[in-house]
């Protein structure tokens, strides 16, 4: 497992090419696991085993996966990167994406229904990522177009690349989930999903609240 989630590592390629080494001696045979080879999983990978050698056994496989895990630890504790740091990085990484599967049970919307509809969105929205949300609420209060997010990566302290990354995977998004007069206004965004909420909050709800965000959209 290690290996898949962190093959684009360069510091882990050494960990890759150790146990390319160690499946392909044992297809000719069985060898000794332990003492400073088992420190040092490299070892003295040139000689492998002779093809009259025993096969490797289970228990023989469980210690190289073992020492194979023990060293990727120390690696990336080596690099401030323990589990904790690793699952705060993958967090923070997930909330710069907008992920689809919140919105498989949202309907189209067809222009009817903004207060429910523009709910259940900003809903599941906020369960997939919390600055694609609050990008909404911000869009939904503008009164001209959004060009850009100069602005809004200043009040939002976010990277203006993050929020356009943002921006596309809402438009993508929104796309598929309007129908009729709601997709036409979607037009000329210039595959901007902040603008074309804007937009359709301004159709739709035209007293769009103008204070902190909240669920409250008509």
């Amino acid at each position: 497992m290690y290996i898949l989630l962190l093959a684009g590592d360069p510091m882990i390629m050494n960990i890759n090419v150790t146990v390319a080494i160690w499946l392909k001696c044992a297809q000719k045979g069985k060898r000794a696991f332990h003492g400073s080879e088992a420190a040092h999983p490299l070892g003295s990978h040139q000689h492998c085993p002779p093809s009259h050698a025993m096969p490797l056994s289970p228990e023989d496989i469980q210690a190289i996966t073992q020492v194979v895990s023990q060293t990727v630890s120390a690696m990336l504790q080596a690099q401030g990167m323990g589990p904790a740091q690793q699952g705060r990085q993958n967090r923070d990484r997930d909330a710069e994406h907008v992920n689809e599967k919140h919105y498989r049970k949202i309907s189209q919307f067809k222009g009817k229904d903004w207060k429910d509809w523009s709910f259940q969105f900003k809903s599941a929205t906020k369960s997939s990522s919390k600055q694609a949300y609050e990008l909404l609420c911000w869009a939904e209060k503008e009164t001209v177009e959004i060009p850009d997010f100069t602005e809004y990566s200043d009040v939002a302290q976010c990277e203006e690349s993050t929020c356009e990354k943002i921006s596309g995977e809402l438009f993508n998004l929104i796309t598929t989930m309007v129908q009729d007069e709601p997709l036409q206004l979607m037009h000329n965004c210039d595959f901007n999903g902040a603008e074309g909420w804007r937009r359709l909050a301004k159709r739709y709800s035209p007293s769009t609240p103008s204070g902190p965000c909240s669920f409250s959209s008509r």
